[in-house]
């Protein structure tokens, strides 16, 4: 339970900040949404490199662990607000519709996970699985980087135009 406590202290630790630096006019939405999603991603998928130097050394492995799934924790000031951003009324389904294919995602992971690592005593094997899902962060990353928005969509509004 120790790494979600990390989770829980990165969440509003990044939540605070961000709102500190939009506010106060230093960076905008979209850089903020931006760093902390590039802090909760790329951070660790560095995390997960780094796992493939532990050489089976567990207070090592299990202090990386704890360390990657804190900083995914800034994802809250990330990806998880920008719905709010884009279109405050749809918020709700928007993020259903993410959750969906995220978790639709991570149903199958295990199932490919437990080909990849069928011989659980090879290192080699556990290592290329670190690196496959430090990829999916910095590829899933770097498309967000790319089209992220910050700015109400049109969408929202739906068909009455007149709302303020």
């Amino acid at each position: 339970g120790l790494p979600y406590l990390g989770m829980m202290f990165m969440a509003i630790g990044s939540g605070y900040i961000a709102t500190v630096c939009i506010s106060s006019g230093i960076a905008t939405t979209v850089a903020m949404r931006r760093v902390f999603n590039t802090i909760g991603h790329w951070f660790t998928a560095v995390v997960f490199i780094a796992l493939t130097f532990s050489n089976c050394n567990r207070a090592f492995a299990v202090t990386l662990i704890f360390i990657a799934i804190s900083l995914s924790g800034a994802v809250r000031a990330g990806y998880d607000v920008n719905h709010i951003d884009i279109a405050p009324q749809h918020a709700g389904v928007l993020m259903a519709l993410c959750n969906f294919g995220v978790n639709a995602a991570s149903i199958g992971s295990p199932y490919v996970m437990a080909e990849i690592t069928s011989d659980s005593k090879s290192l080699s094997i556990w290592n290329a699985s670190f690196f496959i899902v430090a990829g999916i962060f910095f590829v899933g990353n770097l498309i967000y980087i790319i089209f992220v928005s910050g700015t109400e969509q049109s969408f929202n509004r739906g068909m009455n135009k007149s709302v303020s």
